[in-house]
């Protein structure tokens, strides 16, 4: 009995050995879940990619996701460790910056486990630990060339609405302090709640300001937004400081007329595969989630030769050019990009000069 015991337990630890398992910490459900899914499908697309050529060192790569659902940081903590029971050591994820927030301290401590995130845009991320990374750039840089874009325009007087979630309210207040710093005025700010999808108060507090324009970094919440700011035959423009499918669609088109930054479009390589796989074009994240499997992937295979040497430090070393363009760390674990200036067109969106 004790042999087959020791026998099943072997023969249990050898299973474990085959595969090299990557946690993915995506929001799959609520007013994330577009970038969430997304991301799911683009690391989804690279891990089958990695394994059709022979996985790490005869090892295929096996994803577990868990939901981080992101309305509240304790479902985000709850997913981490849920992954972390299961011994996984590498994460992409989490989708929006409200549960990275909230795992960011656990993980900063835990020395033995990577984290990369598709879509987290605040240095605050990435910055609170050297085993953190993020493929998205830190938006603070394309808010601040919104605002510098809207005082060229002529437009001296604008109005906010932001909310208390944390990405978003830092974009306003970025948005805020640039603005003012060139000579402009801001006629309100507006932080209700996040994910508040009743804003007519707010709405009416905004356009009663007479702004030349609104700067909406209330992400969540921006197509019923633009839907009370029609309601109120505002006539002003309006900036974004993004925009996805899911509210470009739910805004019915009153996102229409829109300024908004974004960063490059993924390779044509990359969307063509993608849509061949998923049978839609991808959006948001998809190609960072993709990139972020890939990077992965380079680091332990060059780290398999020399286990002393940290993944970490692997990673800040590691180039790709990737779905999402060329990949290169800084020494806090962050990306660069410069932003693209659009404008929403029929509820698409239109590449436009920033001048």
């Amino acid at each position: 009995i004790c042999l087959k015991i020791a026998f099943l337990n072997l023969n249990s630890l050898l299973a474990e050995d085959t595969s090299i398992k990557i946690g993915a910490l995506l929001c799959q459900t609520g007013v994330c879940s577009e970038w969430g899914v997304n991301a799911l499908n683009g690391a989804k697309l690279a891990v089958e990619e990695i394994n059709q050529s022979g996985g790490i060192d005869g090892k295929k790569l096996e994803l577990l996701i868990e939901d981080t659902r992101e309305e509240n940081s304790a479902f985000a903590i709850s997913a981490y460790k849920a992954l972390r029971l299961k011994k996984i050591s590498y994460f992409i994820g989490p989708s929006w910056s409200a549960a990275g927030l909230a795992i960011a301290p656990i993980v900063s401590k835990d020395r033995s486990v990577i984290m990369i995130s598709p879509s987290i845009g605040v240095p605050e991320f990435n910055e609170t630990g050297d085993n953190i990374f993020s493929l998205w750039p830190h938006d603070r840089i394309s808010t601040e060339k919104l605002a510098e874009f809207a005082f060229s325009k002529g437009w001296k007087k604008i109005g906010i609405l932001s909310s208390q979630q944390p990405w978003e309210s830092q974009q306003g207040r970025v948005f805020k302090e640039k603005f003012l710093s060139l000579g402009g005025e801001i006629t309100a700010l507006l932080e209700p709640l996040s994910g508040t999808r009743d804003l007519k108060i707010e709405v009416l507090k905004l356009v009663n300001s007479k702004p030349n324009a609104i700067f909406i970094s209330n992400f969540s919440s921006m197509d019923v937004a633009a839907q009370e700011i029609s309601k109120l035959n505002y006539t002003g423009e309006k900036i974004l400081i993004l925009v996805d499918k899911q509210r470009l669609e739910n805004s019915n088109g009153t996102l229409d007329g829109s300024f908004v930054a974004m960063y490059p479009e993924a390779s044509n390589e990359f969307k063509q595969k993608f849509f061949k796989k998923f049978e839609y074009a991808p959006t948001n994240s998809a190609d960072t989630a993709y990139d972020a499997v890939k990077l992965l992937y380079h680091a332990l295979t060059n780290q398999s030769g020399n286990l002393d040497l940290p993944l970490k430090e692997i990673l800040l070393k590691t180039n790709l050019n990737g779905a999402a363009g060329y990949v290169n760390f800084d020494s806090t674990g962050a990306v660069a990009k410069n932003p693209v200036l659009n404008r929403v067109e029929n509820q698409n969106l239109v590449e436009v000069n920033w001048n």
